[in-house]
């Protein structure tokens, strides 16, 4: 019989506690991965990361922080998609409002089937697709007034489109009145999407209808844990830092960011005009174990 890849790290009596919790982490890594990236990249971060304790580590990017805080978003219209599973956006707007981002603001939220193929039965690009239509036409209700567009994972993917829609609209630059914040994207200088691995199996993501290539205007604030695979995974990190995110998933690695309960908070802009906004998280005592 074959055996799959949750019953190999299906727990043993035999086993320690912190063995324990780095397999339910793996296994919810392993049922996670599909809403991103093919089981193949998944392997290929894991034997990267194996690498990586062999002494193979590769180079990584000096960030320099910048000198100024996020303030939450200012009072406007949130135009919100959600992620994988939130087609509604209840779970995004719910957080905008509890953790504060929302500052107040009314979130409208983006209807879309927020499904991820071939795991789920609606491919990723028709599913982004008719996202960004009616997260467009929210924004032109808006008549001029101050408009947040925020997406978080999957919903990102919702957001650029819609945002890159409106910049083309406008001689290829946002209007004054329009600000992206995306919660967790693969996409930014640093994201999972700009890893060499990934870059090197687009065309095989793309022929699946997972745009691995997506621009995101100058000026967007992307918001993430440093612990995130999918937002923090490409090649600034070293090897062994991505086998630490991707356990980091069953410990909600890929929340969106809450800088309240993040224990330091910094800023750096890349080279494509995006700034980046990076928590660092305090672990459970028995994660941070596991991780190290």
């Amino acid at each position: 019989k074959r055996t799959s890849a949750l019953e190999r790290f299906a727990d043993s009596e035999h086993d320690s506690r912190i063995k324990k919790l780095g397999k339910k982490a793996l296994r919810g890594t392993i049922e996670h991965a599909p809403t991103i990236v093919p089981a193949a990249a998944l392997g290929g971060m894991l034997l990267t990361a194996y690498m990586s304790y062999r002494g193979m580590n590769v180079p990584q990017v000096t960030r320099t922080p910048e000198a100024h805080e996020t303030e939450l978003l200012v009072q406007s219209t949130v135009l919100a998609a959600g992620g994988r599973g939130d087609g509604n956006g209840d779970f995004i707007a719910q957080w905008l409002h509890e953790s504060g981002q929302a500052n107040g603001s009314e979130v409208m939220t983006t209807q879309y089937p927020a499904q991820i193929g071939p795991i789920d039965p609606v491919r990723m690009d028709t599913s982004l697709s008719i996202g960004a239509n009616d997260m467009y036409n929210d924004y032109l209700r808006s008549n001029g007034e101050e408009v947040r567009i925020v997406g978080y994972s999957e919903g990102t993917g919702v957001a650029v489109e819609t945002a890159n829609r409106i910049a083309a609209e406008n001689g290829g630059s946002l209007p004054s009145n329009v600000k992206v914040v995306l919660f967790a994207p693969p996409y930014a200088e640093g994201g999972l999407f700009d890893s060499s691995m990934i870059r090197a199996g687009s065309p095989m993501m793309n022929a699946m209808g997972i745009d691995t290539d997506m621009p995101i205007p100058p000026g967007t604030e992307v918001h993430y844990w440093d612990t995130d695979v999918y937002a923090n995974g490409g090649d600034q990190q070293t090897m062994a830092s991505r086998f630490r995110q991707a356990l980091s998933l069953g410990a909600g690695g890929h929340d969106p960011l809450d800088q309240s309960k993040a224990a330091e908070v910094y800023r750096f802009t890349d080279s494509q005009g995006v700034v980046h906004v990076v928590g660092k998280r305090e672990h459970d005592v028995f994660v941070q174990k596991a991780l190290d």
